[in-house]
């Protein structure tokens, strides 16, 4: 990661070791996510905290009550298989939605432009933080 003037970056490693080509000053490896969540709040004070990441970081974090606002974007886009993003939680996700924007994605070289959405939603009032 290269330094960003203003921003620390947490970056999550399943081997707790830092990737190679991550020489950044602003950059911390922690283990998982509930440890990347109080590293960059720490870093960030008064400001917002953004966590990225695919299914298995969303969920982890969605699971530990570290979320308030979750905007997802669909691409179509042909992978094979995936992960459930909301499937199999012990507990009910409590989440309002606030909007819905459409989005034109770069084209691909066969399908033309691809048309996704983002989707965003608010933690809601019976999703208690922890």
């Amino acid at each position: 990661m290269a330094d960003a003037p203003g921003r620390t970056y947490a970056a999550l490693s399943a081997t707790a070791r830092t990737p190679r080509g991550c020489r950044s000053s602003s950059s911390r490896i922690v283990a998982g996510v509930p440890e990347a969540v109080v590293s960059a709040k720490q870093a960030a004070g008064d400001k917002d905290v953004q966590i990225m990441g695919g299914a298995d970081v969303i969920r982890q974090a969605l699971d530990a009550g570290l979320i308030d606002e979750l905007t997802i974007f669909i691409a179509p886009v042909v992978l094979g298989g995936g992960k459930r993003l909301f499937e199999g939680f012990s507990k009910s996700l409590d989440f309002e939605h606030l909007r819905v924007r459409s989005m034109t994605f770069l084209p691909a070289p066969i399908l033309g432009p691809n048309l996704g959405q983002q989707l965003q939603y608010e933690r809601g009032p019976n999703q208690l933080a922890r």
